[in-house]
């Protein structure tokens, strides 16, 4: 799952930095079920616990009750891998 945030968010890193893969991550997005975006008040509760311009996607994965939120941001939420927020545990891709 993934919400549309998320998924433009995703859409700009690929063009901009593996442009090869875009085809690779429209094929994926088929797969995907788009969650609604979350309450702002759910915005605002994850900007106090990750940095603001990630607090959409934490709420959109607490808001959609996933059990885990798959990002490799390195820069921003590295200190975050392993640990959970409201029951969303923070992975990098291919971490157990």
């Amino acid at each position: 799952m993934s919400s549309a945030f998320a998924l433009d968010e995703t859409q700009r890193n690929v063009r901009a930095k593996r442009s090869h893969y875009l085809e690779t991550l429209k094929s994926l997005e088929a797969l995907l079920q788009v969650v609604p975006e979350p309450d702002p008040v759910l915005v605002k509760w994850a900007g106090e616990h990750v940095p603001m311009k990630d607090a959409p996607i934490l709420a959109a994965a607490v808001a959609a009750n996933a059990d885990v939120l798959v990002t490799g941001d390195r820069r921003h939420l590295d200190a975050f891998y392993g640990l959970t927020l409201k029951k969303v545990r923070f992975l990098t891709p291919g971490m157990p």
